[in-house]
């Protein structure tokens, strides 16, 4: 058992960071598409990419320090009082579930999108309920994750519940499967409307515009499929790990046990990570916005280094010109000086002669 051991220390100290990096990498290549002047007003857009913000603010917040916490013991004293405890398990569940809230908000616009002509939902369409729209993900979120914290106190290790059945029910029912199964849902909904609305978008918008919006919603749909995965499989196994907890177990099951609950959690954070890869492999407009960006990203810094190229090059040119003109000017001047003495010299002489005659 000590091998599981090993294989689990070894995913603590090079899983991490992978995912920390990949998901960086990821950020930035999802901040370079979303903000294309074709796709930065797309309120479906503004929402991936909100969910974006929120992926790296929990690979940061969570992945980073439990990195420092396994790799070089570095960690905040959470269990210190009842308050930082709570405080702990707030942000924890937060920003794990604050991503998912936005992929939510993605579906439920393209459901809207989907919907007829007339329907007050297309309202959310607009760009002015963004904001709207957005704070109200960030406080129904916050609603679900504030509710079980209060069941945790300090203990002489870690944080303890003081009403453990109650609390896991309540985390397995707000933070586990309510998110999952509203997705699926609107997934469901959505479908149905491309269905039952497709001659008429095709003779109201034409086929371009169909195949535009078809292939965001195939790329919600995927990014929807494989989180649903990932979330079910950590809540499956929470929900096997805390109604078996009070069995008795050997050594070698308790090993067993923690390691596959280690490697449970530690793949729940690639719904942080995978957004940009899953959206690269699923959607060819998003591949093709991409390359079109990466394109005119060369194009501009191929432009620079011509400019500046012409400005060195011209800069002797126009130097060599300016000191010409100087000595065109100094030379005019010298000129028009012994001209001016010459006529005044000549004048004296004249009036000179005058007078002795």
């Amino acid at each position: 058992m000590s091998d599981l051991s090993k294989i689990g220390f070894y995913v603590n100290k090079y899983a991490l960071p992978s995912f920390l990096i990949l998901g960086i990498l990821g950020f930035i290549g999802n901040l370079f598409i979303y903000l294309q002047p074709k796709l930065r007003l797309k309120t479906c857009c503004i929402y991936l990419l909100l969910g974006s913000i929120a992926d790296i603010l929990n690979l940061l917040i969570n992945v980073f320090s439990n990195y420092l916490s396994y790799n070089f013991n570095i960690s905040i004293a959470w269990s210190a009082s009842t308050g930082l405890c709570q405080l702990n398990l707030f942000l924890l569940r937060f920003f794990r579930q604050l991503p998912s809230q936005f992929l939510l908000l993605s579906i439920l616009d393209r459901f809207a999108a989907t919907c007829d002509l007339r329907s007050s939902i297309r309202r959310i369409l607009q760009l002015k309920y963004v904001s709207i729209m957005s704070i109200l993900a960030v406080i129904s979120c916050f609603l679900l994750t504030i509710t079980g914290i209060f069941f945790f106190q300090k203990s002489f290790f870690w944080c303890e519940l003081n009403n453990p059945l109650l609390a896991n029910i309540l985390y397995i029912i707000f933070n586990g499967l309510l998110q999952p199964i509203l997705m699926l849902i609107f997934v469901f909904l959505t479908y149905r409307n491309i269905h039952q609305s497709q001659q008429r978008t095709r003779r109201i918008n034409g086929r371009n515009s169909r195949q535009y919006r078809t292939q965001f919603i195939v790329m919600i749909f995927g990014q929807i499929f494989i989180t649903v995965f990932l979330s079910m499989q950590w809540i499956i196994y929470y929900v096997y790990y805390i109604f078996t907890l009070d069995q008795v177990r050997t050594n070698d099951q308790r090993t067993i046990v923690m390691f596959v609950f280690s490697i449970s959690a530690n793949i729940y954070y690639l719904i942080s990570v995978k957004p940009f890869y899953i959206s690269l492999l699923i959607s060819p407009l998003f591949r093709k916005t991409f390359a079109h960006g990466l394109m005119k990203l060369s194009c501009h810094q191929r432009r620079r280094v011509g400019v500046r190229t012409l400005e060195t090059s011209i800069q002797p040119i126009i130097f060599s010109r300016k000191k010409t003109n100087d000595l065109i000017l100094y030379l005019s001047s010298f000129v028009f000086k012994i001209k001016f003495f010459s006529l005044g010299y000549f004048g004296l002489i004249f009036f000179c002669c005058m007078c002795r005659s």
